[in-house]
């Protein structure tokens, strides 16, 4: 599982991940659909990203371990990295309901199955 964004207006993607398989996977389907060009991925902890070196991303893909308290950590320090740009879509998905940290703010929540996803908007 990792994070993925998109950069407004560049269509740019960046995902950062942990698991080698799952990164291995990314990969595979990034050829397949042609977007290795305008795609980078990251072999990194999303709790520990570094300072983005790119224009902060307008939408972010957030899918991490369940019940482990990785979501807002992420969201946390993409936030303080300067990763996300003011009025991002966020999209996050938990196997709970989810408390999103200071800046953020629900817009919409769905349940399919076991996953909730929860729509939030990056406000700060």
């Amino acid at each position: 599982r990792g994070v993925g964004a998109s950069t407004g207006g560049r269509n740019y993607l960046c995902c950062c991940g942990m698991v080698g398989k799952t990164l291995s996977i990314l990969r595979k389907n990034i050829k397949i659909f042609g977007l290795s060009e305008r795609t980078q991925v990251k072999k990194m902890d999303a709790t520990r990203l570094p300072k983005c070196d790119a224009t902060p991303y307008s939408l972010i893909f957030l899918d991490p371990p369940y019940s482990k308290g990785l979501g807002e950590k992420a969201l946390l320090c993409a936030a303080r990295q300067g990763w996300i740009a003011h009025n991002a879509l966020v999209i996050w998905e938990e196997g709970s309901d989810v408390s999103p940290p200071d800046g953020f703010s629900i817009l919409d929540q769905r349940k399919f199955g076991d996953t909730q996803a929860t729509f939030l908007r990056y406000a700060e």
